[in-house]
């Protein structure tokens, strides 16, 4: 039989300890400004309902804290818009995200 290659995932979802919330980290390229910080921010609180969310062109990541784990399609479809790439690392790194 023939085993069928995953793709590496995009974001990483992961519950947070003692809380019932879920911390999503989704690499993303192109941010330059602050005001880039600003609209995947606002995009994701008009596409998801979020506790929390932080977006850093340093690191090339949002962070996404929400009572519901997302989707991965999901988000990059609400990403998608923007102009702004959702990046896939390879699954050998460590940490792909947020580093």
């Amino acid at each position: 039989s023939q085993r069928q290659r995953r793709r590496p995932a995009a974001c990483s979802t992961e519950p947070i300890e003692d809380k019932q919330m879920y911390k999503t980290i989704v690499g993303i390229e192109g941010m330059a400004c602050g005001m880039c910080e600003e609209h995947i921010c606002s995009t994701i609180k008009k596409a998801f309902e979020v506790n929390k969310v932080k977006a850093s062109r340093s690191k090339k990541c949002a962070e996404i804290i929400t009572e519901l784990p997302l989707d991965e399609k999901a988000v990059r479809d609400a990403i998608a818009p923007t102009g702004y790439e959702v990046r896939v690392k390879s699954r050998n790194e460590r940490n792909p995200y947020c580093q």
